[in-house]
């Protein structure tokens, strides 16, 4: 999805409707700079969420002023949250960003606690082990699939077992 479109979508359901509800806080010199911060801050939320957060934090919010930033976050990530767990195989909340900080994750926890992780860095094909584990959990949350299981075929790990890939040896750097 286009940056300016994700934007205009904040923009349009979280800040416009805040701008005419809330009064603008004493202490804010740079109303763009703030107004940045908010975009910035909930533009990898879907429409229906930042809606439903709005929702939820103008119900709440006991002040005059604008509310923060991370009340709208917060509120947009417990709807996340619990739309996940009534619906786990639906993914279409999840923004990209997150799915890559999943699979960041389960491949951080893949290359410590398995064999084939511990045994990758000592032969030296570590870093093209962790990429083909980030890739393939990303696949496998892009189908729906909340808990990824990883399988590394035994033709690949032979390939990088290969000594001309490793970049410990002058012709792996080269």
């Amino acid at each position: 999805m286009n940056g300016v479109f994700k934007r205009d979508r904040v923009r349009r359901i979280i800040v416009e409707p805040m701008l005419e509800r809330w009064s603008k806080p004493r202490h804010v010199t740079s109303i763009d700079a703030v107004i940045s911060d908010y975009i910035e801050d909930l533009s990898a939320f879907s429409e229906d969420i930042l809606g439903h957060a709005f929702t939820e934090v103008r119900r709440n919010h006991p002040y005059a002023g604008w509310p923060s930033s991370s009340q709208f976050y917060q509120a947009a990530q417990k709807l996340t949250d619990h739309h996940l767990q009534n619906n786990p195989a639906d993914n279409s909340l999840i923004s990209a960003r997150d799915r890559t900080i999943q699979a960041h994750k389960v491949a951080a926890r893949y290359m410590d606690q398995s064999v084939l992780g511990q045994q990758s860095w000592r032969e030296g094909w570590f870093s093209v082990l962790r990429k083909y584990v980030v890739t393939e959990t990303a696949r496998q949350l892009v189908k729906g699939i909340s808990e990824p299981e990883i399988s590394v075929p035994g033709d690949l790990v032979e390939m990088w077992r290969q000594p001309w890939l490793s970049d410990k040896t002058a012709k792996g750097r080269s």
